[in-house]
């Protein structure tokens, strides 16, 4: 498959920076503020290639039609709950909050549309992201220099700089030398996730995995039952790949939206 770069000069939002500031690079282009959920949580997002994207994990605790999400009260993840990542409450403020397959689709169906067409958990004029929109933005960072040289990595230019990963000596993971990563803004963090099977439960990868939704489904059939599983979008520690794995529907994970 050929990739063609273009350069397209489009009208500005008035709210975009090219990030010269102590919270992104000069390689970002931010828009402060750009979202806000139903709780008043502001978020920051960031233009990459044609895309804006979230800077920042969910933290809601209501959808935007003012419905609550609740916190996990039977570690069921088949229910619409929300978890404290590494089951600490203090850490949603970083991480923002895992979230169950059926909150995060909130009853709509599943799409590898671009754009997925998926509001679900997101605010209004925001989405989940399909497998296809975080492949366009894979191929479009992989395929610019100004954020993509030396030794900064695809996983390397989306993860954030502020120290949050585990450290590693695997140079191009996002673990290794954490002050040049996130040439994006896009500033992904390791909140792991959570699995609840066979009503054994479990908090892992917190500080080594960075785990997104998508709204793309595969049916896995290493299980009995007749539910759909999707695909995440992963970033590990020590890794200097990104990739996608086949989630089931009884874990929780992060979001990251995108805009309509």
């Amino acid at each position: 498959m050929v990739t063609a770069i273009f350069l397209l000069v489009a009208c500005k939002d008035p709210n975009e920076n090219n990030g010269n500031s102590h919270d992104y690079p000069s390689t970002a282009t931010v828009i402060r503020n750009a979202v806000k959920d139903k709780d008043g949580n502001k978020y920051d997002a960031v233009r990459i290639g044609d895309q804006v994207w979230m800077a920042s994990n969910l933290k809601t605790t209501h959808y935007a039609d003012g419905t609550e999400i609740p916190l996990h009260s039977n570690n069921n993840t088949h229910d619409i709950e929300r978890y404290y990542p590494d089951n600490n409450e203090y850490s949603v403020e970083t991480y923002g909050y895992l979230y169950s397959l059926k909150a995060v689709l909130n009853g709509q169906s599943y799409s590898d549309a671009n754009p997925s067409g998926v509001q679900g958990i997101c605010p209004n004029g925001w989405h989940v992201p399909s497998r296809a929109e975080w492949e366009q933005l894979e191929q479009y960072v992989r395929a610019n220099l100004i954020y993509v040289h030396d030794s900064i990595t695809l996983p390397k230019a989306l993860s954030s700089d502020k120290g949050v990963w585990r450290l590693s000596k695997c140079v191009g993971s996002p673990g290794f030398q954490q002050s040049t990563n996130n040439t994006t803004g896009f500033s992904a963090v390791p909140a792991g996730c959570y699995v609840y099977r066979n009503e054994v439960h479990d908090y892992n990868g917190f500080g080594t995995y960075a785990f997104y939704w998508s709204s793309s489904s595969l049916h896995d059939l290493l299980y009995e039952d007749d539910d759909e599983d999707l695909y995440d979008f992963h970033l590990y520690y020590e890794d200097e790949f990104t990739g996608f794995f086949y989630t089931s529907n009884q874990a929780a994970l992060s979001v990251r939206c995108l805009r309509d």
